[in-house]
């Protein structure tokens, strides 16, 4: 993984299917995965059910607290208070990997999907994608030093989804 080493402790906040948290695993990461539900279609060593607000670890936990394409469905109000809950059990970094919407495409799209996904939890809570400079903002505001951010090729998920996204490293 490019923006860990080795020998660092991970946490997968919205591990979703289990994919990218096995596909690390299987690297020999150490890792821990997070999620409001359990929609895992492969086995995990270390997978808890959480509430979506409060990380059910101690401070300093983890070298490096991810979010992958999950922030979007987290209602605009928790947010904030889930990015400060990945601050506090990190000890080095936070990884956001983030739809930014750009164009009416994007934010068409980017509707359509969040919409699909708040109805699957249940849920009538506002979410919403913010652009690159929102995220920027959100995390400086928040005390998160941005050491990276990138965009990423439009294909680097799923080809029928060539949206725009973004990835972000920071410090805390």
């Amino acid at each position: 993984m490019k923006y860990a080493d080795p020998s660092d402790v991970i946490l997968d906040v919205g591990c979703g299917s289990g994919r990218a948290a096995f596909i690390l695993e299987k690297k020999g990461y150490m890792l821990h995965a997070v999620d409001i539900v359990d929609y895992r279609v492969v086995p995990l060593k270390h997978f808890k059910v959480y509430d979506g607000k409060s990380l059910p670890f101690p401070d300093n936990s983890f070298d490096l607290v991810s979010f992958n394409f999950v922030l979007h469905h987290v209602p605009n109000a928790i947010k904030p208070v889930l990015l400060k809950e990945a601050k506090r059990v990190s000890r080095k970094h936070v990884l956001v990997l983030e739809d930014t919407p750009k164009y009416f495409f994007d934010h068409v799209m980017s509707f359509f999907h969040c919409f699909f996904w708040r109805w699957k939890i249940a849920s009538t809570a506002p979410f919403g994608f913010f652009q690159k400079e929102r995220w920027e903002q959100v995390f400086r505001s928040l005390g998160l030093s941005v050491l990276v951010s990138n965009p990423l090729v439009r294909f680097c998920r799923k080809p029928w989804e060539p949206l725009a996204r973004s990835v972000f490293l920071l410090r805390v």
